[in-house]
């Protein structure tokens, strides 16, 4: 998770600013903080923060405080930031004797929890809209052209309170959807 703020100014009483000190809650609503980093890493050129240590998907809370070479400042307001669950997985799309397909994916949310699905769909490749959003990791999508080539792609979301999150889609998995008897044709 990428952290960034803006330079704390020293007033003219203070002492000059050492570096900035990164506290972590791991759970929305705890307040057992940890440092998660300080000076020398976070000097006082140093605006940002990447933390690799965040790898499951949920809601953390971050304060941040300045050091000097004497003493630290206070902690500023908790912020929050989510990290988004892990992006299915094995898109499969099986045709179906209707005019319907049968969707399924591996959820991959052994890294936190998954509330629900984004199932984008297109005629058009790279060119994907959302055409549902099941809660389990399959639907069947009808009312699709014979002869028509689409195009699936799949997001896993996650949801605390008001914070969202939704991975990054998964790659394109292209069908082309015959009716059977224009299979029996092709095959004789």
């Amino acid at each position: 998770m990428s952290l960034g703020w803006t330079a704390s100014p020293a007033s003219k009483n203070e002492f000059a600013i050492a570096g900035y000190n990164i506290y972590r809650a791991t759970c929305p609503a705890c307040n057992t903080w940890s440092l998660l980093a300080g000076p020398p890493a976070v000097n006082a050129g140093t605006l940002s923060y990447l933390d690799t240590a965040v790898t499951t998907a949920g809601v953390y809370k971050f304060m941040l405080t300045t050091q000097t070479t004497e003493a630290e400042g206070p902690l500023t307001a908790p912020v929050r930031g989510m990290v988004p669950p892990a992006t299915p997985s094995m898109l499969t799309v099986l045709g179906q004797p209707s005019a319907t397909l049968y969707i399924e994916w591996s959820p991959n949310n052994v890294a936190g929890r998954v509330n629900g699905y984004r199932l984008y769909r297109t005629t058009v490749s790279g060119n994907l809209w959302q055409a549902a959003s099941p809660a389990s990791s399959s639907y069947l999508d009808a009312g699709i052209t014979f002869g028509q080539r689409y195009y699936y792609s799949v997001a896993a979301w996650s949801q605390y309170g008001a914070d969202y999150a939704e991975s990054p889609p998964s790659p394109e998995y292209a069908k082309v959807v015959f009716q059977l008897n224009e299979i029996r044709r092709q095959n004789e």
